[in-house]
């Protein structure tokens, strides 16, 4: 055993030996909310590093946008305000807030909303609400806001390639999946359009519960993406490791392998591909 396994082996019996004395509590606690730090900026894209990561890809040829799972319309309307030559397609399956989401749009003729949501076939499914002022919170999973008020409603959902075909859609420059839990069967429902070299550039959330990050991974890597993290500053784009699977934070963005000079610049951080 080498001398760095004999040192963890001698702190893990020290603090299991511990593990009830205050100090050993709080350190655990401290322990938490660095990771969690570390890993995850918050919701705020301001601040998460996801609408620095729009004005990265400015000088990027998109005209065609889908924002799978749109919610009121935000990340759509960072869109719009980023590239000005572009078509946004928003789709919002819950009924309640495909209204605020459909209202907004109303005032920006590139943005077309969808009230049905994207996944690998059609058909219908139970949604778990959180209301207007929580929408962000709603999921296609086991909820797990038990202390808020919610309601199942149900959602109609479209495989994305039939949804290409009868919007005569050819390309998805960028593709935005934020769909609670439910992203993999969005990816797997525009299997045609990835294998034809049809879809761009793919944020998505990696949601805790049904899926491994080593799915995504692995559906992905079929089509030679290259997939990293967002942080605030930057995306860490690295090779798959069995403990990503442990870290906090949603946010990815997966690019063409054949985009290198683009992935260079966004790993060595957002200003730095902003400006060159």
């Amino acid at each position: 055993m080498s001398l760095k396994e004999r040192f963890k082996v001698l702190a893990a019996g020290v603090i299991q030996d511990n593990r009830r004395a205050w100090a050993a509590r709080m350190a655990a606690r401290l322990a938490r909310f660095y990771n969690n730090s570390w890993e995850y900026p918050g919701y705020s894209t301001e601040e998460n590093g996801e609408r620095a990561l729009l004005r990265s890809l400015a000088g990027e040829d998109i005209r065609t946008i889908f924002d799978v799972g749109a919610n009121v319309g935000d990340w759509s309307s960072d869109c719009a305000s980023v590239f000005g030559n572009a078509s946004i397609h928003s789709f919002e399956p819950v009924p309640a807030t495909f209204q605020v989401l459909a209202t907004r749009a109303g005032s920006e003729r590139r943005i077309t909303p969808h009230p049905y949501g994207l996944s690998n076939e059609e058909g219908s499914a139970e949604f778990t609400y959180y209301g207007p002022e929580n929408s962000f919170l709603s999921t296609m999973v086991a909820p797990v806001h038990d202390h808020l008020e919610s309601t199942r409603v149900s959602i109609k959902l479209r495989k994305g390639d039939d949804v290409l075909r009868e919007l005569s859609v050819q390309r998805i420059d960028l593709l935005k999946i934020d769909v609670e839990g439910m992203e993999h069967e969005v990816l797997e429902g525009l299997g045609t359009a990835f294998s034809e070299g049809r879809v761009g550039f793919v944020q998505f959330e990696k949601q805790p519960g049904r899926r491994l990050l080593k799915d995504y991974y692995q559906l992905l890597g079929r089509y030679d993406y290259r997939i990293g993290k967002i942080y605030s500053q930057y995306v860490d784009f690295r090779p798959y490791d069995s403990a990503q699977e442990r870290t906090a934070g949603p946010n990815y963005f997966a690019a063409p392998a054949a985009k290198a000079k683009l992935i260079s610049a966004l790993q060595s951080g957002f200003m730095r591909s902003r400006n060159g």
